[in-house]
């Protein structure tokens, strides 16, 4: 299945409070891109291009930054005819919201490539990001690195069925919950057609692992019947 897609963003209302404005790039200085944010909480002090790490690039939407608790990044997958982006940060009842909207300019037709963008916005006290939210008309959704191993490597209809049952039969939905998730045969080996077939991963036991966007591991012991997939959550074995 691979990595499931990423985001988009949308418009807003005319921004109001402070407002900040910096302009990202490509590293090699192109693909340029104004944003302005404006900041109702009187909590922001600045922003500027984040770190550009593409590997890094499944923790797509808000993380801390790692070198200043008083900062934290919002990424995003932008396209190449966008033209400016506009941001309202501000408080909710539970924690604080960042409305993104991302421009594309009139009367191009795009080529079909995503751009990285990443946005570092830095605060007067620490930002609790479990409790700030994205939206906008099209909220940017996480992107999911799904693999289903030897089940995608047998480019089967049956194996495809089976990847995607195991996956909605442990996180569901939950895509914004979770970094990555493998599925793999229980004792590891896949011989021959074993998993091309709805008779072969039926015979099979199943694990599927997955890691959530804190970091922390989760696991499920699952079988396969009739298309469906059975999983009971495990306990992972404690850090060596």
């Amino acid at each position: 299945m691979g990595a499931l897609l990423v985001a988009a963003v949308a418009a807003c209302e005319q921004p109001t409070g402070a407002l900040f404005q910096t302009t990202l790039a490509n590293p090699n200085g192109e693909f340029r891109l104004p944003v302005t944010l404006a900041d109702e909480t009187g909590l922001v002090v600045g922003i500027g291009p984040g770190p550009f790490d593409p590997p890094n690039f499944r923790d797509a939407g808000l993380r801390a930054d790692p070198t200043d608790p008083n900062a934290f990044i919002l990424t995003w997958l932008g396209g190449m005819c966008d033209s400016d982006a506009a941001l309202l940060f501000r408080a909710t009842g539970t924690g604080h919201d960042l409305r993104v909207a991302v421009h594309e300019k009139a009367g191009f037709g795009c080529p079909a490539a995503g751009i990285l963008r990443a946005l570092r916005i830095e605060t007067s006290a620490p930002i609790e990001l479990a409790a700030t939210t994205i939206s906008g008309d099209k909220t940017i959704q996480l992107i999911l690195d799904a693999d289903c191993g030897p089940l995608t490597a047998a480019q089967t209809s049956d194996a495809k069925v089976a990847c995607g049952a195991f996956i909605e039969a442990t996180i569901g939905d939950r895509w914004d919950e979770f970094a990555s998730v493998t599925v793999a045969p229980g004792d590891g080996a896949c011989p021959g057609l074993e998993c091309s077939t709805a008779e072969g991963i039926t015979a099979q036991p199943w694990r599927v692992d997955a890691t959530d966007r804190k970091g922390e591991s989760h696991a499920w012991r699952c079988t396969y019947r009739d298309e469906t997939a059975l999983c009971t959550a495990v306990a992972q074995p404690p850090p060596s």
